[in-house]
C-alpha cells in the first residue's frame, strides 16, 4: 500500500514538472525513461550491498541525477515555466513526509529523517498549498522577492533532509541512525525518492530563482509586452 502511494508521487512529479516546465516533451522523455531505467536496474538488488549500496546508488544515481538537473536547468527557458505547476511539485512534499514516516514505522529509516525527528521539509510542502491557494483564490502573482527567499530556504530544507539520508544510511561514512538504518532509498520504488522525486524538487527550487532572477524577468517583461 505504502509502496503504491509512493509510486503515485513519483508519477504525480513527474506530470507536474513536465506542465511546469512549460510542456516540454524533452522533459517528460528525460524523467520517464530515468524512472524506468533506475527502475528496472534497482529490482535486479544492485543497491542493496550492505557496505557498497550507498557508494553505488551516489555514483550510479545521484551522480547522473545531477547531470540531468543541470542539463535541465540550462536548457529551460525561464519564460515558458509556470508557477502554480512548480509550486504544486513542492506540494507533494508532504505526502513524501507521509511515507518517510510510514518507512520509520515499518523500521526502514530512523526517525530523524521524519517530521518528528530533524527533518522539517514539511513545512514548505504547507507553504506551497497556502502559495498556490493565494494565487488561486487573488488571482495575483507572488512577490518577487518573498518568492526567492522562500525558494532559498526550501533549498536549505531540502539539503538538510539529503544530509540526513545520506549519513543514516549504512555505509562507512554512517554518523547516523545506527539502531535503524536508512535502507530504504536502495530500494524500489524508493530508490526513486533520490533518483528522481528529490532532483525535480532540486528543479523546481533553482527554476523558481532562475525565472525571478533580475535579467530573466526583463525578457518575461518584454515578451508580454510584445504579446500585448
Amino acid at each position: 500500500m505504502l509502496s503504491a502511494f509512493f509510486l503515485a508521487i513519483v508519477a504525480a512529479a513527474i506530470l507536474l514538472f513536465y506542465l511546469g516546465a512549460g510542456r516540454n516533451a524533452r522533459v517528460l522523455a528525460v524523467l520517464t525513461l530515468w524512472a524506468v531505467l533506475v527502475a528496472a536496474v534497482s529490482l535486479t538488488g544492485f543497491f542493496r550491498d550492505e557496505k557498497l549500496g550507498l557508494p553505488k546508488l551516489m555514483l550510479g544515481v545521484n551522480l547522473p541525477a545531477i547531470l540531468y538537473v543541470i542539463y535541465l536547468y540550462r536548457r529551460l527557458d525561464a519564460g515558458k515555466l509556470s508557477q502554480n505547476y512548480l509550486l504544486a511539485v513542492h506540494s507533494l512534499r508532504v505526502p513524501v513526509e507521509i511515507v518517510l514516516y510510514g518507512l520509520f514505522l515499518e523500521g526502514k529509516v530512523p526517525r530523524i529523517m521524519t517530521f518528528e525527528g530533524w527533518n522539517f521539509d514539511i513545512l514548505i510542502g504547507l507553504s506551497a498549498f497556502a502559495l498556490l491557494a493565494y494565487r488561486w483564490y487573488s488571482g495575483k502573482g507572488i512577490n518577487r522577492y518573498f518568492y526567492r527567499i522562500w525558494n532559498a530556504a526550501g533549498l536549505v530544507f531540502l539539503t538538510i533532509i539529503v544530509t540526513l539520508a545520506i549519513l543514516s544510511a549504512p555505509s562507512p561514512i554512517q554518523q547516523l541512525g545506527f539502531g535503524q538504518p536508512n535502507t530504504a532509498v536502495t530500494r524500489f520504488p524508493y530508490i526513486l525518492l533520490p533518483a528522481l522525486v528529490v532532483p525535480v524538487v532540486l528543479l523546481s527550487h533553482l527554476l523558481g530563482l532562475k525565472s525571478t532572477g533580475r535579467k530573466n524577468m526583463k525578457q518575461v517583461l518584454k515578451k508580454k509586452g510584445q504579446a500585448g
